[in-house]
């Protein structure tokens, strides 16, 4: 038998609902609000995994930049201090001496200067001079600098006995323990720059070069002097000293 769609609906046919009471509206007040919290639950819960499928943290964010930016200084802090292969094969050229200390012992005049006489025997240059040479002579020409080869205290200037030298200055040393006396003659009168009793430094200026005394043409005579008497200056020199 067809049934009509329009046709009115009998009190049989309809299943009677329970009666509406206080108890039962409170129970339906209370689904609604769990629907309600759990359809939000489920909607945060979606944001949440929504916003992490793009990449984005949420309260961890500005943990996260921190912690990338950190990195990324680390690793710039890295290769900062890298050194290329070719640098780290360079090799620095060193003097005679230690680079991060001064020496102790220099020559009195610059390098490469003209050497005019030895020290040893030799034939009398002039009168009044002797025939064994106890320095060497330098030629750097008239009115170079001279400087004191080593640290130490002026002693003595213009020692009468000595007249000879003319204007000379005496130094003594203490290198490597040992007591060492350096003699600077025929200075340029009035072009000592040191007196007796100063402390001087390694390379001081304490004079020029002159002609004074038994000579015959601006030189520097230089003599060392060690255990009570002058050596030969060149092989010493050669040995301890370098050029500033």
């Amino acid at each position: 038998m067809a049934i009509d769609p329009n046709a009115p609906v009998s009190r049989a046919q309809k299943p009677d609902l329970p009666a509406l009471n206080g108890r039962n509206v409170r129970h339906l007040t209370y689904v609604n609000l769990i629907s309600r919290i759990v359809r939000g639950s489920l909607a945060s819960v979606a944001a949440v995994a929504f916003v992490a499928g793009l990449g984005i943290g949420l309260p961890a964010y500005g943990n996260a930049v921190a912690e990338t930016q950190i990195v990324e200084y680390e690793s710039a802090s890295r290769q900062s201090f890298e050194v290329p292969a070719a640098a780290a094969e360079l090799t620095v050229d060193r003097d005679t001496y230690d680079a991060t200390e001064p020496p102790k012992v220099v020559w009195p005049v610059p390098a490469g200067t003209k050497i005019a006489s030895y020290y040893g025997p030799r034939m009398a240059c002039a009168s009044g001079c002797s025939s064994f040479h106890e320095g060497v002579d330098f030629d750097p020409g008239a009115g170079a600098s001279v400087g004191s080869i080593a640290a130490g205290v002026v002693m003595a200037i213009n020692r009468p006995q000595w007249a000879g030298l003319g204007q000379h200055v005496w130094i003594k040393h203490n290198i490597n323990g040992q007591e060492v006396i350096s003699v600077y003659a025929h200075l340029q009168y009035g072009s000592i720059a040191v007196g007796v009793g100063q402390t001087v430094g390694v390379g001081q200026h304490i004079g020029r070069v002159g002609s004074t005394g038994v000579s015959t043409g601006p030189h520097l005579h230089l003599e060392i002097h060690i255990g009570g008497g002058p050596i030969n200056p060149l092989p010493w020199l050669q040995q301890h000293a370098a050029y500033l």
